[in-house]
């Protein structure tokens, strides 16, 4: 029986003499990976290339990590290994809880509390962001996951490749992108059709917008006229498209503000977003130094 297999089957066991307590879950996960060594990454991969879930991978390309591959899913929880070569995580919460791994190289760990939270809409928070831990955590350093504000983080990743290992109970709630200092909004994942969609537009705007601008904006608006304000500002500021282009963000930018502008706050989080941009490239610049 593969690694990863026998993996599961005991994490399965032990979490059933447990009745599938949720709360218990993110214990036994560290408590487990802790206590299991892995071989190298590739010879993981390579373990698992012809027992991988392919038709339920829980992540599209580009979504989160340069090369996230799901090992394991079952009906309680599912087992996900993210390759790190250029990507760094955003600053989020989780809609799961489990455990995280390790398996090679080394990353600065934020963790941040999310004070004096206030609703502005169902799907957009103001509050408080601030850093209570600041670390490099290295191979075989294992770290809980729990779920919404308990457990809020960002990692930034020192060496290429990064591989973690990521056990993780099925979703049971929306998760939140935080924007530094005080802004959260649910991160809404793209259909798969409306991520090439952006991609597709966007890369017609980088050929074709010097010289046929009001084409490009019809083009523009006419694929996503059935998509709303919010959801198209949740979408384009969470998951870029693949082929950016500065004519197009911005044309996208008019497009849901011509919607969004009526909301108070909308000034407001279109300002702290330019703050969270020099925040992350401070981040970046320090990477390595623990504050």
């Amino acid at each position: 029986m593969s690694i990863i297999k026998k993996f599961e089957e005991n994490l399965l066991n032990a979490w059933s003499q447990k009745g599938f307590d949720l709360g218990l879950f993110p214990d036994l996960s560290a408590e487990l990976l802790k206590e299991t060594h892995f071989p190298d990454p590739m010879l993981l991969l390579q373990e698992s290339l012809f027992d991988m879930p392919f038709r339920s991978q829980n992540h599209s390309r580009g979504v989160f990590a340069d090369l996230p591959f799901t090992l394991v899913k079952n009906e309680h929880f599912s087992i996900d290994l993210f390759v790190w070569l250029h990507a760094h995580t955003s600053i989020h919460d989780h809609p799961f809880v489990g455990a995280f791994k390790i398996l090679h190289g080394s990353s600065r760990h934020l963790e941040y509390d999310f004070n004096h939270v206030k609703e502005l809409e169902s799907w957009l928070l103001k509050g408080e962001l601030v850093v209570r831990n600041d670390e490099v955590i290295q191979k075989n350093h294992v770290q809980k996951v729990t779920l919404g504000h308990s457990y809020i983080h960002q990692v930034l990743h020192l060496d290429r490749p990064s591989v973690t290992l990521i056990v993780k109970s099925n979703r049971v709630r929306d998760f939140f992108d935080y924007i530094y200092p005080g802004y959260a909004w649910v991160d809404v994942r793209p259909h798969e059709d409306a991520y090439k969609k952006m991609s597709l537009v966007s890369s017609y705007f980088q050929f074709h917008y010097d010289s046929d601008s009001k084409n490009c904006q019809l083009l523009l608006e006419k694929t996503f006229e059935q998509l709303s304000a919010k959801d198209l500002f949740l979408m384009s500021y969470n998951y870029k498209p693949l082929y950016p282009s500065s004519k197009f963000e911005e044309a996208l930018e008019r497009l849901f503000s011509q919607d969004l502008k009526r909301f108070h706050w909308y000034n407001d989080v279109c300002q702290e977003r330019v703050k969270h941009l020099n925040y992350i490239n401070e981040m970046s610049s320090l990477m390595g130094k623990v504050l």
